[in-house]
């Protein structure tokens, strides 16, 4: 049988979806939501240097998944400039690109992979800034961390759209934001 045919004559289907990350919707008789299968994995102890780096500040977690590697030098710069603008805030960023900040930030820590769902789980973390990819958003909400969604492609632009309508994030444009306008959206958040 082929794939199509198997798929046809099943009496079964299993699908990945959690009624957080989406809106009541019908469903054919023959479909059970899972839910989300890999936010309740077991937690590790953060690594020492993530822990300390978190100790006695309000922290953001920066993680655009593979996409940030590819983002325009401009949308850095960016982030960078909103970083510099909140000093008494630590960021921990997800980015092989640490250099294009230029001067060392003393409030960052940019590492080429994190313990995200780890970090995610930590009380001490404030906010989580994503492109909106399901994981990311399923381990956010599984952990109660607001995020701010800069969806990129595909399903994020209404991953984001769900954050927004059910209170737990806000949404910017990649294309169409000004520094002040993150701080102010982190604010808001960190302070909400």
């Amino acid at each position: 049988e082929s794939k199509l045919e198997v798929l046809n004559n099943a009496a079964l289907h299993f699908y990945l979806e959690d009624s957080t990350l989406s809106y009541p919707k019908p469903y054919m008789p023959d479909t059970i939501s899972v839910g989300d299968l890999i936010v309740g994995y077991p937690l590790n102890p953060l690594p020492e240097e993530f822990d300390k780096f978190m100790e006695k500040s309000k922290t953001v977690l920066i993680s655009f998944g593979s996409y940030i590697d590819y983002l325009d030098v401009l949308i850095y710069k960016k982030f960078c400039t909103a970083i510099k603008m909140l000093p008494d805030v630590k960021f921990i960023w997800r980015s092989k690109n640490s250099k294009v900040c230029g001067d060392i930030l003393s409030n960052v820590l940019f590492r080429s992979w994190i313990p995200q769902n780890d970090l995610l789980a930590d009380s001490r973390l404030n906010l989580f800034i994503t492109h909106g990819g399901y994981n990311s958003l399923m381990e956010s909400v599984y952990h109660a961390t607001p995020v701010i969604v800069f969806p990129l492609m595909g399903d994020q632009v209404n991953m984001a759209s769900v954050a927004v309508g059910k209170t737990y994030g806000l949404e910017m444009d990649l294309g169409n934001w000004e520094a002040e306008e993150l701080v102010k959206n982190i604010k808001q958040v960190m302070e909400n």
